[in-house]
């Protein structure tokens, strides 16, 4: 069976690739990103959540299991494990694609978009909480939170092109 995406993001992401041999995940993806499930098969859980330091998937909570789920395959949910955090992102520079970069740590850092098969830095004019909230939900966390930094200078520079 599969896993319902509501409730995914990165701590979840990162307890399944650590039980198959992985650092860390580096996306999660939701909406069956890699395929619905076969409609004869199950979604077992939805409404995960990890604190993302488990030993197992089965040791996070969840809102629902077995035959109280109320997912589809439809929303079945897809994760991309590290192998290698440089490699891996710039495997994954997919036409609008977000990532944090530079941060102190995975969830805070320099915004940068994929565009035309390259990572570059996002410019600051006008860019407040609903930026940040969109680029949050897209990295599979939630809004609630979502900060904006105009100070570039916790951030150690790096030589990409400003794409937006």
């Amino acid at each position: 069976g599969s896993v319902c995406d509501s409730g995914w993001s990165l701590p979840e992401g990162d307890v399944i690739c650590r039980q198959l041999g992985y650092p860390r995940a580096s996306q999660v993806l939701k909406g069956a990103w890699f395929g619905k499930g076969l409609e004869s098969s199950p979604v077992w859980l939805e409404g995960a959540y990890c604190e993302g330091d488990e030993e197992s998937f089965m040791f996070c909570s969840y809102l629902a299991m077995g035959s109280d789920v109320t997912c589809t395959h439809e929303q079945d949910v897809s994760v991309i494990c590290a192998e290698d955090l440089t490699l891996t992102n710039e495997l994954l520079c997919s036409e609008g694609s977000s990532r944090l970069i530079d941060g102190v740590t995975r969830r805070d850092g320099r915004v940068e978009v994929c565009m035309d098969g390259e990572w570059g830095r996002v410019c600051e004019g006008n860019w407040d909480y609903r930026e940040a909230a969109v680029v949050c939900r897209q990295l599979g966390y939630p809004i609630e939170g979502a900060e904006v930094f105009h100070d570039d200078q916790n951030y150690v520079p790096r030589y990409n092109p400003i794409t937006v």
